[in-house]
């Protein structure tokens, strides 16, 4: 099993499948058109909605899989935010839209992110209601409102790095490249550490932020001392070779 590596080949297959995409994206009409589709303020909204259609429908036949070939459900959910990445990357005309109103999608990230939880804690789920959920058209409404709940966290994120991040910084440029190499190592380190600390007496709260602090700490240190200044190590962790400069 691969593990919490299994989003590395799916997110290769993806962005191989966005190349003709992104070549589209060149052509300075459809640019031109695209633009002045998205020039109004909540027209990626369009977008979004289409998005969530596939997933409400294929995710109670195809159930997670991991294993790239059947998750054919969650591929029809990650797909979506590829290609949106790849839209943002070459309309900047969104990420200003967004930022603009990043506090109204804060707002439906937080609100929706609510109404699903208090869904849940009460057991009025679909599921927990009625024997024959999958034919309830409730049951629909309610994964495709969990599904638009994902969106209105990655536009509001997307709002706010906008507006403090767009900005160049050396922490941020460090933090740019370190970020596939953390995630390759983050579980490796967090299972080490964690196997010890859980056996200890001492209080779960302490436990917790314990691993979290010295697994974070282990981490940026493997990364700086070991990866970072090396190519060939920078190449097997997905690194970009170090320039002589």
């Amino acid at each position: 099993h691969w593990l919490h590596l299994w989003f590395i080949p799916y997110l290769f297959c993806y962005n191989i499948l966005s190349i003709p995409f992104f070549s589209l994206l060149k052509k300075g009409k459809v640019v031109r058109c695209l633009n002045a589709f998205f020039k109004g303020s909540f027209q990626f909204l369009i977008v979004v909605f289409i998005a969530i259609i596939p997933y409400t429908f294929l995710s109670f036949h195809y159930p997670a899989s991991y294993d790239l070939i059947n998750d054919i459900a969650r591929h029809s959910f990650f797909i979506f935010f590829v290609l949106a990445g790849v839209l943002f990357y070459k309309l900047p005309v969104l990420l200003d839209s967004f930022e603009k109103h990043r506090r109204f999608y804060l707002a439906l990230s937080i609100l929706s992110i609510l109404c699903i939880n208090i869904l849940r804690w009460n057991g009025w789920e679909p599921y927990a209601i009625w024997e024959d959920w999958i034919d309830q058209p409730q049951t629909y409404l309610y994964v495709g409102f969990i599904n638009l709940n994902s969106w209105f966290w990655v536009l509001s994120c997307l709002g706010y790095g906008k507006k403090y991040l767009n900005k160049k910084s050396k922490l941020l440029t460090y933090s740019n490249q370190a970020v596939y190499p953390f995630y390759i190592l983050h579980q490796t380190v967090i299972v080490i550490l964690a196997y010890y600390v859980v056996q200890t007496p001492d209080d779960t709260a302490f436990k917790y932020a314990f691993i979290f602090v010295l697994s974070f700490v282990f981490c940026i240190l493997i990364y700086h001392l070991f990866i970072r200044p090396y190519n060939w190590v920078r190449f097997l962790f997905g690194m970009k070779k170090k320039s002589s400069g």
